[in-house]
């Protein structure tokens, strides 16, 4: 996930959140962009969701802005990409038990079409990473609109 502060991130949200991307105005050198320019900017770049479901299926479009891509080449779609979410994904958290939020199931896709998906268990290292969902993946970048599409 990427996240952007406007300010400094203080220590204790730092760490809870070390395994993100995490940006300031500052360190984006955007500091000398005044608000409203530092707003049409971030909206430039915001992900777009569309979803609907049937009895059987959640079908989700992710639509995603980009300056530059973070992805593995070359690009192997035909068995789940360990490490894809040290790159540039969009991530899906699904979890049906609310007595055990630490149990969901997490869902990846780049936009060259690299996914996994997990079973997490938050209370058991290591467990989920042989489980397959069997969801259907097609992603793609246009590269004319600096945009990227994954369901």
């Amino acid at each position: 996930m990427k996240v952007l502060f406007d300010e400094d991130v203080p220590g204790k949200l730092a760490r809870f959140l070390s395994q993100h991307e995490i940006h300031t105005v500052v360190s984006m050198q955007w500091g000398s962009i005044k608000n409203g320019a530092l707003l049409t900017l971030i909206e430039r770049l915001k992900t777009e969701v569309k979803g609907f479901w049937t009895d059987t299926d959640l079908h989700l479009l992710f639509v995603c802005p980009y300056e530059t891509l973070n992805i593995f080449l070359p690009a192997d779609n035909s068995k789940p990409r360990r490490k894809l979410w040290d790159r540039d994904v969009v991530e899906i958290f699904l979890g049906d038990d609310w007595d055990n939020i630490r149990h969901y199931r997490e869902y990846e896709i780049a936009p060259t079409g690299d996914w996994i998906d997990l079973a997490i268990d938050l209370d058991k290292k290591g467990a989920g990473c042989g489980w397959r969902s069997g969801w259907k993946t097609s992603a793609r970048i246009d590269e004319a609109a600096q945009a990227r599409a994954g369901v």
